[in-house]
């Protein structure tokens, strides 16, 4: 069973729980917290819909947010299917389909924004998580993929270095 953690949250950003704008802080228990779309984990740092242009695709991204499971502190791009595109039943589909984003997340250093202060300090980021979501009327279906960071900067995994890290040395 995943257990919930009281954090205090430190987000810029529309703060989840409370509504408030740009900056939130104060303690936020588990079970008072909205709960997120997989209907246990509750969001943190939501931002509103957007749209972005990664390697000339167009992305239609729902929401953002920061979401602590198990300990630790993942980073999610809500990502609306286009209409073309069906909805992967598989994890290697889905991760074919979500890698630009995560890409992208680690290349913008859109996940070094998000940390949480939690009972035993500050939590960084140890997942980028995807929700890949089609919408068939009033509904949504989807299907979420997660990788960890160090996996997803290792040598060889084809992802660019975050954009805190230093610039490679030029070979001799």
């Amino acid at each position: 069973m995943t257990r919930l953690l009281p954090i205090a949250l430190i987000l810029s950003g529309t703060c989840a729980p409370c509504g408030a704008p740009v900056r939130c802080s104060g303690e936020s228990p588990p079970r008072a917290a909205p709960r997120g779309t997989d209907g246990q984990h509750a969001p943190l740092g939501a931002t509103p819909a957007a749209r972005w242009t990664v390697d000339g695709e167009t992305y239609d991204i729902q929401s953002t947010y920061g979401m602590v499971i198990d300990g630790d502190l993942m980073f999610v791009v809500e990502w609306n299917l286009p209409p073309e595109v069906e909805r992967p039943s598989d994890d290697a589909t889905a991760m074919r389909l979500a890698r630009p984003l995560m890409d992208h997340v680690l290349e913008e250093g859109l996940h070094e924004q998000t940390s949480i202060r939690g009972p035993d300090g500050e939590l960084e980021v140890e997942y980028i998580g995807v929700a890949l979501q089609k919408r068939l009327g009033p509904r949504t279906t989807g299907y979420r993929v997660r990788e960890r960071v160090s996996a997803l900067t290792a040598p060889g995994s084809g992802a660019a270095p975050p954009a805190s890290a230093p610039p490679p040395k030029p070979a001799p």
